[in-house]
Formats: structure tokens, sequence, C-alpha cells
């Protein structure tokens, strides 16, 4: 957490270039990612945050966070005040959170194809069960993407939400 502008800067540098080729892609600026990580910096857990390097070089990462979704229907009504924060703050710390989401992840180009994704989804799954967390959803996996699908269906990963996007010009 010390270095933590420093590694997200690399994060973003590798996410920018692994998912250029994907549909609809669009690079992430530095001042978005800054505002994106300054926002994270208060729920990550710095032991799910990995950084893949060959050398010393960073070629890949993956982030875990929290399903905060968990502890936030406790506030049933959606307010936050007078009780609503209590109950959230409660239920987090009570344990109402066990599973957690993996928003993004990237492996440098030249790195495709050496199972790399795979490396991390694995020690994403041992680190997290350690950590208390049951289960992980991930988060914009392409159905392009057969070497991660392929490697997620053979870690016990079941699809339970798809979504499409269309495009059509005005």
């Amino acid at each position: 957490m010390r270095r933590y502008d420093e590694e997200a800067r690399t994060v973003l540098d590798i996410y920018n270039e692994a998912w250029s080729e994907n549909w609809g892609h669009v690079p992430m600026t530095e001042n978005e990612f800054q505002h994106l990580a300054r926002a994270l910096k208060q729920i990550v857990d710095p032991e799910l945050v990995f950084i893949l390097e060959d050398d010393g070089y960073p070629i890949g990462f993956s982030l875990l966070l929290p399903n905060l979704n968990q502890a936030l229907r406790h506030a049933r009504d959606g307010r936050l005040f007078p009780f609503g924060l209590i109950k959230i703050l409660l239920a987090a710390k009570l344990g109402a959170i066990y599973e957690t989401r993996m928003p993004l992840m990237g492996i440098r180009k030249k790195y495709h194809g050496r199972g790399l994704d795979a490396l991390l989804v694995l020690e994403t799954i041992q680190r997290g069960k350690r950590r208390g967390y049951e289960a992980c959803e991930m988060s914009w996996v392409l159905d392009t993407n057969k070497v991660l699908l392929n490697a997620l269906e053979h870690l016990g990963g079941v699809v339970d939400k798809e979504y499409a996007l269309f495009e059509k010009p005005l």
C-alpha cells in the first residue's frame, strides 16, 4: 500500500495494452484511472491484488474486491442515515461479505497463450479461500476469450450471467 499510486500506474499500463484489441475498448487515461484507483483504495485488500513479473518487468495483474453488495443489502430502504450505515458496517464486520468480484485482469500481449491468466485465477481462488471468501464473480470475460473460458471451466467455474452488447449506427 506504500507504493499504491506507482502500482496503479503499472496496472493501467498493462490494462491498456492487454485490452487494446477487445471489442469496444477505449484506453483509460491516467486521470480516469487515478480517480478509479482512489475510490478502490478504500476497499482493496492488498493480499488479493497480484502483479506478475518476468525478471522484474510487470507482465500481468489481477484485482479481487470484496462484493460490497452483500453488505449494502442490509440497508433495505437504501438510506444511509440514521441507521443504514451502521447496518452496512456491522454486516461487513460480522462476515456478511463472503463473495468477491474480479473486475480487472490483464496480461501483456507478448505473454498471451502461456497460461498466466489461469495462474492468476488459481492464486486468486487459493488466496481468497484463505481470506474467508467462498466465491468469486469474474467480470467481463469476453465470449471470444476461449483460453480463459476453458481455464475457468477446468477450475470449476460456472456461467452465472451473460451480457450482450449490440451496435447499430444512428
